[in-house]
Formats: structure tokens, sequence, C-alpha cells
């Protein structure tokens, strides 16, 4: 059986895969940011019909943010800080999308900033730190993959100095 991960190390992740995990990253940060509130802040008033819509819309309007930003696209053990001004762009249109979608429906009141503005945030940093993650513990790999691959074996067969060879 080879390494899992031998088939990553020469060749990138997927697009649509990087999509998915970028679309499930800003969701779960949705969700942790409707716990907050309802944990935190009980006077939000936030019922579970509400919960639910917010988190489809939070899917779509992600899932468009990325697709026009384009952050799937970036080779993930390549990010560099200047890759994050992408995410800082979508998580930043996905809550604008949100804002907008509230006031067309008529529920955007004062409290409505209590979830946009930490979304926003928790999301930015949680694609971020993913991305920073991703990319050390591919490093970690590859240098302990790199360090395996430069040691040199040695096979002994006897007990004189030319009964060792390098294999």
């Amino acid at each position: 059986m080879g390494n899992p991960l031998a088939k990553y190390l020469s060749n990138y992740l997927p697009a649509k895969l990087v999509l998915l995990f970028d679309e499930f990253v800003s969701v779960f940060a949705s969700l942790l940011v409707f716990v907050a509130v309802y944990l935190f802040v009980p006077q939000a008033n936030i019922n579970a019909n509400f919960t639910w819509q917010y988190l489809a819309f939070s899917a779509l309007y992600s899932f468009a943010s990325f697709s026009i930003f384009s952050t799937y696209t970036l080779i993930v053990r390549h990010t560099e800080f200047k890759d994050s001004f992408r995410f800082f762009f979508s998580s930043l249109f996905k809550v604008i999308l949100l804002g907008v979608t509230w006031m067309v429906v008529g529920k955007l009141r004062p409290q409505s900033f209590l979830i946009l503005v930490p979304d926003f945030i928790l999301t930015l940093l949680l694609l971020l730190l993913s991305r920073f993650l991703v990319v050390l513990f591919y490093d970690i790999y590859r240098h302990k993959h790199r360090q395996w691959n430069t040691c040199k074996r040695l096979l002994i067969y006897g007990i004189s100095n030319k009964s060792l060879a390098a294999v």
C-alpha cells in the first residue's frame, strides 16, 4: 500500500475540492456566529427558521463570492499574503449580499450587525487560518519526506571495511 499523500506531492488539489472546503469553512463560520449570538445575546430573538434561511443564503452567497473572486484557483500550498485580499473581498461580498437580502426582505435591524460583522470577521479568519494550516502541514510533510529520502541506507554483510554497501 503506498503513501496516501503521494499523489498530491507533485500534483495540485482539484479546484472543486478547494471550493468545497472553502464553502464548508464559510458556512461553518456563519453557524458559529449564530451559536455565539444565540448563547450570549438572548434578546436577539433568533428562531430556527431564520437560522436555516441565513445558512442557506450564506452557502449560496459564499459560492458566488468564491466564484467571482476565484479563491479556489489559488495554489493552496503556495498561498501568499497578497492572496489574502481575495479572501477579504469574497468574505465582504458575502456579507454585503446577506445584508442586501435582509434589507429586501425587511428584516434588517440594528441587531443584524451583531451577526453580519462577526460573520465577516470569523469567515475571513477561518479561511486564512485554514490556508495557513494547510501550508504548514504540507511543509512539515515535505520536510519529513525530503529528510527520509536523503538518508543513506547501508548494507552490512561482513566485519571488514569492504563489507559495507550503500543502497
